[in-house]
């Protein structure tokens, strides 16, 4: 089985105005086919956590039928991805005043089990996936005396 890993990224900047305006921008995108870390007795799975099929059953049927909540399957088929965008706008106002202005946007699709330790009786459900999304602006005006 070969793993297909793409990660690609782009990146570009210069002067607007010689000397005075500048723009810096990058993109980075990659991803990541998720293997299912653990499955329940006799499932097959590369490695068997100590609950079987039907705890994993009763574990769904209760959070749908108490909470109204699909807490998903055991063999993830997510792929993990995460994009990030960096913008910059540099501005010379004159000797002694400097703008600049940032942008950042990460965001992306991975398992909690990456930042978390199983152990052997755990199962993470393909529910286990969160989004993660952050914008982050910083204008900054600088004064050089």
């Amino acid at each position: 089985m070969i793993l297909k890993r793409p990660v690609w990224g782009v990146s570009l900047g210069g002067a607007i105005i010689q000397d005075k305006l500048f723009f810096f921008a990058a993109y980075e995108d990659f991803t990541e086919p998720y293997n299912t870390l653990r499955g329940p007795v006799g499932s097959g799975a590369a490695n068997t956590a100590t609950v079987t099929q039907a705890d994993i059953d009763e574990v769904v049927r209760l959070a749908r039928e108490l909470y109204g909540v699909d807490a998903g399957q055991w063999n993830i088929n997510n792929d993990q991805k995460d994009k990030k965008l960096l913008a910059k706008l540099d501005w010379n106002i004159n000797d002694d005043h400097r703008f600049s202005f940032t942008y950042q946007n990460t965001g992306g699709l991975m398992p909690l089990t990456l930042v978390q330790v199983q152990t052997l009786d755990e199962i993470s459900l393909d529910t286990n996936f969160y989004n993660n999304q952050q914008d982050f602006a910083l204008p900054m005006l600088r004064t050089y005396i």
